[in-house]
């Protein structure tokens, strides 16, 4: 994961548990949702925009954000016939072309990778630009980036972190109170249920990850 980005994971998360509708269950599925379902309604367009846009604020003041206007402009020149082609194909709608920002924007990391952000913005590390020979391989990156974003995949995310995040708060509480009840042996007890709510909610994490 770029640096920049873990740097405000956690400030998105944290965002997202103070925004209204984003406390909601989220499930995986095989199969692409229909754009409209109820995954909609669980974390609202309005309230990925509002996120993604205290996100960028933040970002743009980062020093691995780059301003490079020629980089950009080819940046764009991939990105745009995306746009366009998602579109045309009705992979956006009205609702969410309007709401999202569909910008790219570089990230000055030699690690080979791209992420989406919530809000429709797509970070590309200088790495991954290096390393691509042709046009098609960056731009079937930034269509793959372009997919989280249209099936609303960080959307779920979040509601399925906050999920995981009550789940291991659960776990940890019962073996507490069950450490408490141990004897002198209360101190292992209670940090093994601590390690073990933690495990269970990256578990889960991985879980949704890979089905996505």
């Amino acid at each position: 994961m770029p640096r920049l980005l873990r740097r405000f994971t956690a400030l998105a998360l944290s965002l997202a548990l103070l925004l209204p509708n984003a406390l909601a269950p989220a499930w995986a599925q095989n199969q692409l949702p229909a754009l409209g379902d109820p995954s909609g309604e669980d974390f609202s367009v309005a309230t990925e925009h509002k996120l993604g846009a205290e996100i960028m604020r933040e970002i743009r003041a980062d020093p691995d954000y780059l301003d490079d206007p020629v980089l950009l402009e080819y940046l764009q020149s991939l990105w745009q016939p995306l746009v366009a082609q998602a579109r045309a194909r009705g992979n956006i709608t009205t609702d969410i072309d309007q709401r999202l920002a569909w910008e790219p924007f570089l990230v000055r990391d030699k690690e080979v990778n791209a992420f989406a952000l919530p809000g429709g913005y797509v970070g590309i590390n200088l790495g991954l630009i290096a390393m691509t020979v042709t046009r098609d391989e960056l731009a079937s990156v930034l269509a793959h980036e372009m997919s989280h974003v249209t099936q609303r995949h960080i959307a779920r995310s979040i509601g399925n972190a906050k999920r995981q995040s009550l789940l291991s708060l659960a776990g940890m509480l019962a073996g507490l109170v069950v450490a408490s009840r141990a004897g002198n042996s209360s101190g292992d007890a209670a940090q093994a249920a601590v390690i073990g709510a933690q495990a269970l909610a990256v578990q889960g994490q991985l879980n949704f990850s890979r089905a996505m």
